[in-house]
């Protein structure tokens, strides 16, 4: 323990709401998620919106107590904090909870929240509305959201728009963002180049792009012979978070005879995320 942790907890103890948020902040940069939620709540009682928020995340998707996070959201809301809204509608996208998190998205659009349009436009992507789709994502992009352009890429390659998908994933990476490099991997994938698409991969790896791992791993298990790699590759999906990957890597493992290992994996996993649907339709399908 750092002598700045020492001091907040300190005076954490002593009722510093002030503390207790940068508290929380250590701790959950750490990953000791439940000790961030408990440093974080007098946070919340004593004010702090920004609290609120971390725990809400926190409640949302790492603790499974996902009521209590919109509970925090629709705190937010009534004391006028914008991002409320936002926050909410991701949350309740992520709980299969389709049209309330659409009401809760076209809100924070009212209420001038710019990434509200690229998540209503992952929503309404996910229920097939991909015109509409593909109209929040073009907004989003008008209103100087650089992060678009890699969404953009994949709807159109979804609608095998693949010349319109490649010059909006090629402006990704012009722009900087490192999601351009993963949907430029799908593609050449899909199109059978894949050492092009293993160095695109590569590329969005190293620039930090979490969700490059997932497709690479993908590609590399449809890839005769590189088994091994696959396997490391998926499992570094899951240890960068990619709320896939677990379900992913237990598929494949199934694949390859090892369906005890696949459940323990997914049994773990739950554990950590209790209630989670798609690890809980994953284990059932072993």
């Amino acid at each position: 323990m750092g002598a700045a942790e020492a001091g907040y907890r300190q005076a954490a103890a002593a009722g510093d709401p002030d503390a207790a948020f940068q508290l929380g902040l250590i701790l959950q940069e750490r990953g000791d998620h439940a000790a961030a939620a408990h440093a974080y709540e007098p946070a919340v009682a004593g004010g702090s919106n920004e609290a609120m928020l971390n725990l809400a995340i926190l409640y949302g998707y790492e603790l499974g107590r996902p009521e209590e996070a919109i509970g925090l959201y629709r705190d937010l809301i009534d004391r006028g904090d914008a991002r409320g809204s936002l926050e909410l509608g991701a949350l309740l996208a992520h709980e299969d909870r389709t049209d309330e998190a659409e009401t809760a998205l076209r809100q924070a659009i009212e209420n001038d929240e710019p990434r509200a349009y690229m998540e209503l436009g992952l929503l309404l992507s996910a229920a097939g509305r991909h015109e509409e789709a593909l109209a929040l994502y073009r907004t989003a992009l008008a209103l100087g959201l650089d992060a678009a352009w890699s969404h953009l890429a994949w709807e159109l390659m979804h609608l095998d728009r693949l010349e319109e998908a490649e010059e909006a994933a090629r402006q990704a990476v012009s722009a900087g963002e490192p999601g351009g490099y993963a949907v430029l991997g799908v593609m050449l994938h899909q199109r059978g180049r894949f050492d092009e698409a293993e160095q695109s991969f590569e590329e969005a790896i190293q620039k930090g792009e979490p969700d490059a791992w997932l497709p690479y791993a993908e590609m590399l298990a449809d890839s005769e012979g590189r088994e091994d790699e696959a396997e490391a590759v998926y499992r570094q999906a899951l240890e960068h978070g990619d709320p896939d990957a677990a379900a992913a890597l237990a598929e494949f493992l199934s694949e390859l005879g090892r369906a005890d290992e696949a459940r323990e994996l997914l049994t773990d996993e739950l554990t950590h995320r209790p209630g989670d649907k798609k690890l809980l339709r994953a284990l059932e399908s072993l």
